[in-house]
């Protein structure tokens, strides 16, 4: 879907658009309900959202905030400076992590704290973001730990959101970005197709997503 509309000095510009990548069984047997929530989160024109990410849907102030999900490759730490390097994975699917994005170690429960960070710069290659961090400042890390946006940085803090639904599209930013529908009712979502989900966010989506593994002829 591509919208745009000007009027004066007011112009939006948003794309919803169906990706290639199996992920919703029985698509057309989806019941949709129209939320028309104001997305919250700082994206670039441009920017892609994958189906599959989770978002907090708030039904008194029409907002929706996804959450962006990131799972470590490899780290190494520097015992003289007090650094540590963290590598993360990057595919089609991975959400953009921008230079200063605060990040923390995804929380054990939903309401869980942490230590949240600063990523600073970000060095991006094909198939990984590189960041490096002040090792005391943020929380254990190892190959495998999933990493959350945080909702500011500093200790204690908790993630930037607590998603309760799923994006069931790819959805692509304008200058400004709102979310028109989302999905309602009973389905299954192939868990093993789409961006990593922290078992805690996960467990708090609505109670008619059902997580299923199907096997596609994937490679690592």
């Amino acid at each position: 879907m591509y919208h745009e509309h000007s009027n004066n000095a007011y112009s939006s510009r948003s794309m919803q658009v169906g990706g290639a990548t199996p992920f919703l069984i029985d698509p057309e047997e989806l019941k949709m309900r129209l939320i028309g929530g104001i997305v919250k989160n700082t994206l670039a024109d441009g920017e892609k959202i994958a189906a599959g990410t989770t978002f907090a849907f708030n039904a008194s102030s029409h907002e929706v905030k996804f959450l962006k999900v990131w799972e470590v490759k490899s780290v190494s730490s520097d015992a003289s400076s007090g650094d540590t390097t963290i590598v993360i994975k990057k595919t089609f699917i991975t959400p953009v992590l921008r230079a200063n994005t605060v990040i923390m170690v995804a929380p054990s429960s939903l309401n869980g704290t942490g230590k949240a960070v600063v990523a600073g710069t970000v060095t991006e290659a094909p198939d990984t973001y590189t960041i490096t961090v002040d090792t005391a400042s943020i929380d254990s890390v190892e190959a495998g730990t999933l990493l959350v946006e945080a909702a500011e940085a500093g200790a204690s803090k908790g993630m930037y959101c607590k998603p309760n639904n799923i994006l069931h599209r790819d959805f692509i930013a304008g200058n400004q970005q709102n979310l028109g529908d989302a999905v309602w009712g009973f389905f299954h979502a192939y868990i093993n197709t789409i961006n990593p989900i922290p078992a805690p966010v996960l467990a708090n989506l609505n109670d008619g997503i059902v997580p299923v593994w199907e096997y596609f002829a994937e490679k690592d």
